[in-house]
């Protein structure tokens, strides 16, 4: 969660920005965003964001799993 005290929200690509998802601005790309990362880091709904491309696939590519 985004709003855990203390809130934590990151500009950017940023991997230390995780608590069992991911709080930076980079997770909306990613599909791997807090339930609450909109309305803790936007101000915005919060809504369900589908995962299109894993962020280990950038870190660790012979790792990486595709789903199409």
């Amino acid at each position: 969660s985004c709003k855990a005290a203390p809130a934590l929200c990151c500009g950017g690509y940023n991997l230390s920005c995780f608590r069992g998802c991911f709080c930076d601005e980079a997770c909306v790309s990613f599909g791997d965003c807090c339930s609450d990362y909109n309305s803790t880091c936007k101000g915005l709904p919060d809504v369900l964001i589908v995962n299109v491309r894993l962020r280990a696939s950038l870190d660790k590519p012979e790792e990486a799993v595709l789903y199409t």
